[in-house]
C-alpha cells in the first residue's frame, strides 16, 4: 500500500477499532504516517486502539518524505501493542524541512508496548516510547524495547536524532539493542522527563 496523500493504514479508536494484526505488508511513499492509530479522544484519556500486532512489514521511502510530518508506526493512547520483526527505511524529511518523527512512536497515554527485533535504517529518529512531558499524566508507561538494530549512515539524514528515546515513560525497559549512528548526534539511547507527576 503506498503513494497515498495521507496514511496508508489508519486505525480509528473513536470508532471502536481493536485487536488489529498487520502482517507481511509493504507500506511505501506515505503522505504522512505509514500506520496511524488514533485515540478515542484527542488527549488519549478514553484510550485508543489496543492489543494490536505489526510484524514482518516493510515501511519505506525511496528517498525522503514529501515534508516533515511523517512517522512509521504512530500510536496515540494504545495499550499492549507488539511491533516486531519489521524493516523501516529512509523515514526522513527533506533537508530544507523540520525533522521527521520516529520510525516507531507510541505516546499520548500509550502503555505496555513491546518493540522487538526490528531493523531501522537511515531514519531520522528510531524508537520513541513517549515523546513529550505531560502535565498530570504519563505520555507512555511500561513496555519493553529489546533486540532492535538501528543504523544511520553518515550524511543520509539532514536532522538526525536519537536512536531510542524513553520520554515521560516510567517503567519502560531497554534491553539488548544495537544502535550505530555515524552522524554527529551524540547519544544512541536517551531518557527524558523523568520527574514524578504531581
Amino acid at each position: 500500500v503506498g503513494d497515498v496523500w495521507f496514511h496508508p493504514i489508519t486505525l480509528q479508536g473513536q470508532a471502536g477499532c481493536q485487536r488489529v494484526r498487520v502482517y507481511n505488508c509493504r507500506l511505501f511513499e506515505a503522505g504522512e504516517q505509514f500506520l496511524k492509530a488514533n485515540p478515542a479522544s484527542p488527549d488519549g484519556a478514553k484510550g485508543g486502539v489496543d492489543d494490536s500486532i505489526v510484524e514482518y512489514c516493510l515501511f519505506e521511502y525511496e528517498k525522503t518524505a514529501r515534508h516533515w510530518y511523517t512517522e512509521g508506526v504512530d500510536v496515540h493512547g494504545g495499550s499492549r501493542w507488539i511491533v516486531r520483526c519489521n524493516l523501516f527505511r529512509n523515514i526522513r524529511a527533506p533537508a530544507a524541512d523540520k525533522m521527521a518523527g520516529g520510525a516507531i512512536d507510541f505516546w499520548n497515554r500509550s502503555r505496555d508496548t513491546l518493540v522487538e527485533r526490528n531493523v531501522i535504517l537511515n531514519c531520522e529518529v528510531g524508537i520513541r516510547l513517549g515523546i513529550m512531558d505531560r502535565d498530570g499524566y504519563d505520555d507512555h508507561s511500561g513496555g519493553i524495547i529489546r533486540n532492535n538494530f538501528i543504523y544511520r549512515s553518515k550524511d543520509t539524514c539532514a536532522h538526525g536524532d536519537v536512536g531510542i528515546l524513553v520520554a515521560d515513560s516510567p517503567g519502560t525497559r531497554v534491553l539488548h539493542n544495537t544502535v550505530l549512528l555515524e552522524d554527529a548526534y551524540p547519544n544512541a539511547i536517551e531518557y527524558r522527563f523523568p520527574a514524578a507527576k504531581g
